[in-house]
């Protein structure tokens, strides 16, 4: 076994010897040879650790009020606990136990169930208008029968993560897709969602049959209206059973595709192992990082697929209402279906690295597919949870009033971490009328380097390698903050700050 560190030797370290099994046989290595007690003051007792090359090491263990030593219900995560704030940033419990432990592992399974903790089904009502086969208002020889209309319900599935949970009083808020949310069939005014139903892991308990009923009903309703009870207005119930979690509608954003929903004093959150998900830096992710993707695929529940990254930055064109979107995406080979759509994607820590919301439907082509950066998903989310108030439900970015391109861009080795990765410079190429960057100073051809976004509590600092960077880094800002642009402009260094900013500089992004 690995030798502990000197400041993790307080009462965490015999609890190991029990869940680990010994070396691994054939290899010279230094392993624990006895464990004694060799001092006690008051409740402190003092153990010395004697290895098998000699060396010695001491911890301490503090015993309970009726002198019984506390270790005994001490677990690995409770070990990774203890020293993760000792690390950097990102140090997870599977870094824990390659540094510390010697046991064999299945990361990936590990890292599968630290994303499946957050993870959630997502089923959506829409209210729509159907025929009224009960109803005939005419008849054609070419035509057939016409008949009148009705409401009725149709339904959709997605998936999303719990992004901020708040589990003594069974609160959160998740993201997903907003064309999970919406639908072009919907008769409200946006086309968002009227009921939404959410699942954790291993709490479905729809009858899908309920489902295909309901879409033959719609279809056919005259033979099949016994199959329902029906509410107040005359629209179908769904019994969604035991584990569904009632979620509200907070905003969205179709030009970014995201969209967060959010539960209210669950009961089965409370009593739950749900965590909310750990977001990974997506600006680090490069092609071949690994990619998880956990999703509600035929609506048949959360389930989990596995593949790489394979391209980390592209533009692809989404159509979700009347008009196309162009999104920025990570491409993926990580088998995905529908209704894995709002789902998260994962790296091989189990952290959230983005979103999945399309997928290449040419049957020529396999395992193409598309998920959203965490970077833009969580700071879409956090405007839509920071700026929607029940009417307003859109998120909303500062307007700069400027036009950016690429001038360079080369490929790159990173020996530091042994990584292939991108770097471009980043040029002011035009200026929209009256534009705030116009007006703070910057000017055509001028090489952004680096920006820092000025709050009351923190600056922001992004350094501005890849034309992205700066783009995104735009929805961290607010109203009250400043924003300073370093830059080069014929190989002369400078800088320009905007003042404080205003709701006037901002736009919203619907």
């Amino acid at each position: 076994m690995k030798k502990f560190a000197k400041y993790l030797m307080v009462i965490f370290i015999l609890p190991i010897m029990v869940m680990c099994t010994g070396c691994f046989g054939g290899k010279d290595v230094v392993s624990i040879k006895s464990i004694d007690k060799t001092d006690s003051v008051g409740v402190v007792d003092t153990y010395t650790i004697t290895y098998t090359n000699g060396d010695t090491e001491q911890f301490t263990i503090i015993n309970g009020e009726d002198g019984a030593n506390l270790y005994n219900n001490i677990t690995i995560n409770d070990l990774y606990e203890q020293i993760k704030d000792t690390k950097p940033e990102g140090y997870t419990l599977i870094d824990f136990i390659d540094e510390y432990l010697d046991i064999e592992i299945d990361s990936s399974a590990i890292a599968s169930a630290n994303a499946l903790r957050s993870a959630v089904s997502i089923f959506v009502e829409h209210e729509v208008t159907i025929p009224d086969y009960n109803n005939p208002t005419g008849y054609s020889p070419y035509l057939g029968y016409t008949y009148g209309v009705k409401n009725s319900i149709s339904w959709g599935a997605g998936a999303g993560v719990i992004y901020d949970l708040d589990k003594e009083n069974g609160n959160a808020y998740i993201i997903t897709n907003y064309h999970v949310c919406y639908s072009g069939n919907s008769i409200a005014d946006d086309g968002i969602g009227s009921k939404f139903t959410t699942y954790i892991y291993g709490g479905e308990s729809i009858d899908l049959n309920d489902l295909y009923y309901l879409q033959y009903y719609n279809e056919n309703c005259k033979d099949y209206a016994d199959l329902f009870e029906y509410d107040a207005e005359g629209l179908p119930i769904i019994d969604y059973g035991y584990g569904a979690i009632e979620a509200e509608y907070v905003g969205g954003s179709e030009q970014y595709d995201i969209s967060v929903l959010k539960v209210t004093n669950s009961e089965i959150l409370k009593n739950s192992d749900c965590l909310e998900v750990q977001v990974q830096d997506s600006d680090t992710v490069t092609a071949g990082s690994s990619a998880i993707a956990i999703g509600n695929p035929d609506a048949c529940g959360i389930s989990v697929t596995n593949g790489v990254i394979s391209v980390d930055s592209e533009y692809i064109s989404v159509q979700i209402s009347s008009s196309a979107v162009v999104l920025r995406e990570f491409r993926i080979d990580t088998p995905v279906n529908s209704g894995n759509s709002g789902g998260g994607l994962f790296d091989g820590f189990g952290r959230l690295i983005g979103i999945v919301n399309a997928k290449t439907t040419d049957t020529t082509i396999e395992n193409m597919s598309y998920a959203i950066p965490s970077n833009i998903a969580v700071r879409v989310a956090d405007s839509i949870i920071d700026n929607c108030d029940g009417v307003n439900r859109s998120t909303k970015r500062v307007l700069l009033g400027v036009t950016i391109q690429t001038i360079n861009s080369k490929g790159y080795y990173d020996q530091t971490t042994g990584l292939m990765r991108i770097k471009e410079d980043v040029a002011v190429a035009s200026f929209e009328q009256d534009s705030l960057a116009k007006q703070i100073g910057l000017d055509l051809g001028d090489v952004i380097t680096n920006i820092k976004i000025v709050k009351d509590s923190e600056t922001i600092e992004i350094k501005v390698d890849r034309l992205f960077k700066l783009i995104d880094a735009m929805l961290l800002v607010r109203e009250g903050d400043c924003i300073t642009f370093e830059y080069t402009r014929l190989e002369v260094a400078g800088s320009v700050t905007t003042p404080t900013l205003t709701a006037d500089n901002f736009i919203d992004i619907k």
